[in-house]
């Protein structure tokens, strides 16, 4: 996406404004996911609470919720329907440890981009690693670190992210 200065005055305006309004004032809800519309692919009928950091290239469908003090980094796909629990983290870019006797600067940084399906439930303070695709109806418990892909239905919790309970979708 590029900057444009129309972008980034709306980009200016979310963040110095409209993600600060308190959340119980809620005519004033939509008009985040209006300014954010405008410098990201964020549907208006998205439901983006207070203090969410988006990044200009992220993606965010209709009724796709974004939790308070979620950070949404570039490449981040947010289906329809999702519902999100404060403090959520996703990280899209990684950098490898080199080999024995090798220089970090040596390594190339990598990036893979995070699809969150549709229906998808993700409590509080959940971290999305780079390349991972949470599938359709799928939840995630409360402090996950989530490395790998988590099939369609699939309850996971813990650090690093494990099956508990898989259900039909």
């Amino acid at each position: 996406m590029k900057y444009t200065p129309k972008r980034l005055f709306w980009w200016a305006l979310y963040q110095l404004v409209a993600s600060r309004f308190p959340s119980w004032v809620r005519p004033l809800r939509p008009f985040r996911a209006y300014c954010a519309s405008h410098f990201a692919h964020v549907s208006r009928k998205a439901n983006i609470n207070r203090h969410a950091r988006l990044s200009w290239d992220c993606s965010v469908a209709d009724h796709g919720g974004v939790g308070e003090g979620s950070i949404l980094s570039g490449g981040v796909h947010i289906g329809p329907h999702v519902t999100m629990g404060p403090y959520c983290y996703f990280i899209t870019g990684d950098h490898p440890v080199p080999k024995d006797y090798g220089r970090f600067r040596d390594e190339v940084s990598t990036r893979g981009e995070i699809f969150v399906e549709e229906d998808v439930f993700l409590g509080g303070r959940v971290i999305v690693l780079p390349g991972v695709t949470i599938g359709r109806g799928a939840a995630v418990g409360a402090g996950s670190v989530v490395a790998k892909d988590v099939p369609p239905g699939a309850t996971v919790v813990g650090n690093p992210a494990r099956i508990i309970r898989q259900r039909k979708v």
